[in-house]
């Protein structure tokens, strides 16, 4: 279809046509040229390449078809379009691209002067896009068309023949043509010339033109002919291919093959293979996180579920997020490993994670829960401090569970410098605790102190407190190594059935979390919707979860162990403290967050990172690790 009914406003550019052997003769066959494309236009020379298979058949104007060789033709409107500095279009095949596409390719072929030849994409008629060429020893897939808008606006690449390129007049100037020569090979070897003199390809990745055929009739390679005495030419072209092949921005457009399905759906990786067996706090929150992107349900994603084959069946993933697609595994690698984001849901501990999530998806995120681990500095994590720095470098997305641990992130590894967003856990009463008939199976009432056995959890030393302050009262605690009394039960935290927990804070006279160090602190939480007084070490953490927060119970902070004392002492003997002031941050009416809202911040993540990201992150990411050795990792 003609875009240029004024053909004045037609791109200045001369034409060679590569009319295929067989098919309907040349006249209408030009004709049909002339009416699909909408390339005819004054001052436009139409050079007519047609094979031997075409006959001398006669060329009706405008097209001009000169004896002699393929080459020869391509020489001679080379040296014409030189004359009057203009470009020279070269059209193969019965792909009948419209006028638009040419002039698409005009406005890009003087953004650098070292561009010689500017070439669109091409699409299968099916609408997928084939890739440049394979990674070595791996055959060219095609990749969805959304996958498009993951790319570089342009990109630069050795030269490949394609049935629509834009030799530019800079170039059409030194271009030198061997006029002994059929079509094909002439282009090829002019093409193969011009990046030799510098000049370099440029790939337009938002311009497409459709053409029916393979991978192998888009980009064809060059023949080998038995006693060829020009082989320097064959070399030049397969080592032009094979540096493609290698380089960072080819395997970019090999991991796209994957990152869509047919109907375009993105493929979104939720990576939890650190979900443990076992009950914790990240248990919880990657839970949660699954809990709500499976009520969430967005249009035009599909999750797939990574988590180690032991820790997926404890938790029953694959029946708790059906229409997730749930993969057992300890690692990323596998058929498929394409896809447009992978997000894992817990913070990462080593270099290779990092790696893995960086080669399974187009984007990263992670969720940093806390920043715990580096400031204790917790046994087994040698290479936290360099993973946790080169983060904002090495992903595309933070999400933190508070602002409050987002804070102490920037402080500790500098700006953050990537989309981020602060995704607070589920502040929602029914999903933080569910109702508990169950008696608690304690001596009731009785304190319960929660917490682990990590020393900044501060559970023995609240214990002693407690106990030498109230020495006949009951205390049951998680996570404590000594029992200073016979009052005092310990629990050992961590494999405790969920509704076990839930019984205990439910019938808790009292609920003191001592830690003096958090980044969301789910059992406050719990506590706090099952009505509980809960009294927590004073910390700017527990004024954002209280300004977020509509829940039953209260929320009282102490500051040392003399106000420890007094606050429990009042709740022990029902006089509690009114604690901070809930809901402050949110709309009159408004409801606390919960996991689906939770889940909306993350796809907002993933939205964002894609909007604005075009592949050159992933590109600069994996030349730097190439250059470091991380193709081991590969």
């Amino acid at each position: 279809m003609n875009a240029w009914v004024d053909q004045r406003t037609a791109p200045a550019m001369d034409i060679v046509i590569g009319v295929p052997d067989g098919g309907s003769p040349l006249a209408p066959w030009l004709e049909r040229f002339r009416s699909r494309t909408g390339m005819v236009a004054e001052e436009r020379r139409l050079w007519v390449v047609a094979g031997s298979g075409k006959g001398e058949e006669p060329c009706p104007p405008p097209f001009l078809r000169p004896p002699g060789t393929g080459g020869s033709i391509l020489a001679a409107a080379l040296r014409l379009a030189a004359a009057q500095r203009r470009g020279l279009l070269v059209v193969t095949g019965d792909g009948f691209p419209g006028d638009e596409v040419a002039a698409a390719l005009a406005k890009l072929q003087g953004v650098d002067p070292m561009i010689g030849v500017v070439q669109p994409r091409f699409a299968h008629p099916d609408g997928t896009i084939f890739p440049l060429t394979g990674q070595r020893g791996r055959p060219p897939r095609r990749f969805h068309r959304n996958a498009l808008a993951c790319l570089p606006v342009t990109q630069l690449a050795p030269e490949q023949s394609a049935p629509l390129l834009l030799i530019t007049p800079q170039a059409a100037l030194l271009a030198r043509v061997d006029e002994s020569l059929d079509f094909a090979e002439a282009l090829r070897r002019l093409l193969t010339q011009l990046r030799r003199l510098g000049y370099r390809t440029l790939v337009a990745n938002r311009i497409v033109a459709e053409y029916a055929g393979s991978a192998a009739d888009i980009y064809p390679e060059a023949p080998r002919i038995e006693g060829d005495s020009e082989t320097v030419w064959r070399d030049q072209a397969a080592h032009a291919r094979g540096w493609l092949s290698d380089t960072a921005g080819q395997k970019f457009e090999t991991l796209l093959a994957d990152a869509f399905l047919a109907d375009g759906t993105a493929r979104i990786l939720l990576d939890c293979r650190n979900l443990q067996v076992g009950f914790n706090g990240t248990s919880q929150a990657m839970l949660g996180y699954l809990q709500g992107l499976h009520q969430l349900a967005p249009a035009g994603l599909a999750f797939t579920v990574l988590a180690t084959p032991k820790a997926a069946r404890f938790h029953d993933i694959a029946a708790r997020f059906p229409g997730m697609d749930a993969q057992l595994a300890d690692d990323v690698t596998g058929e498929r490993r394409g896809y447009l984001a992978a997000l894992l849901l817990d913070q990462p501990w080593q270099t290779a994670t990092l790696l893995e999530l960086h080669r399974s998806a187009v984007f990263t995120a992670v969720t940093m829960l806390d920043t715990i681990a580096w400031d204790i500095l917790a046994p087994g994590t040698s290479q936290l401090d360099a993973v946790w720095h080169a983060l904002p470098r090495m992903v595309d997305g933070l999400a933190f569970n508070s602002n409050y641990s987002r804070e102490r992130f920037a402080a500790r590894f500098g700006p953050l410098g990537t989309a981020h967003a602060v995704t607070l856990h589920s502040l929602d009463p029914v999903e933080t605790a569910p109702p508990s008939d169950s008696p608690s199976g304690m001596d009731e009432p009785y304190m319960l102190v929660f917490g682990n056995s990590y020393d900044h959890k501060l559970v023995d030393p609240t214990l002693a407190t407690l106990s030498d302050a109230f020495p006949y009262a009951n205390i049951v605690a998680l996570g404590g190594s000594v029992a200073p009394t016979p009052r005092v039960r310990l629990m050992k935290s961590g494999m405790i059935e969920q509704a076990t927990i839930n019984a205990l804070v439910a019938n808790a006279a009292v609920l003191v979390f001592p830690s003096c160090y958090e980044g969301f602190g789910l059992p406050v939480v719990h506590g706090l919707a099952h009505g509980r007084v809960v009294v927590v070490r004073r910390s700017p953490l527990w004024n954002e979860i209280a300004d977020h927060a509509r829940l039953p119970g209260r929320l009282v902070p102490f500051e040392d162990e003399i106000e420890l004392v007094s606050v429990v002492g009042e709740t022990w003997h029902g006089r509690p403290p009114e604690g901070l002031t809930m809901g402050g941050a949110l709309p009159d009416g408004g409801a606390a967050p919960r996991w689906r809202d939770c889940a909306d911040r993350l796809v907002d993540l993933i939205r964002e990172m894609a909007a604005s990201g075009d592949g050159q992150g992933w590109i600069r990411r994996e030349a730097v690790i190439e250059v470091c050795g991380g193709s081991r990792a590969s």
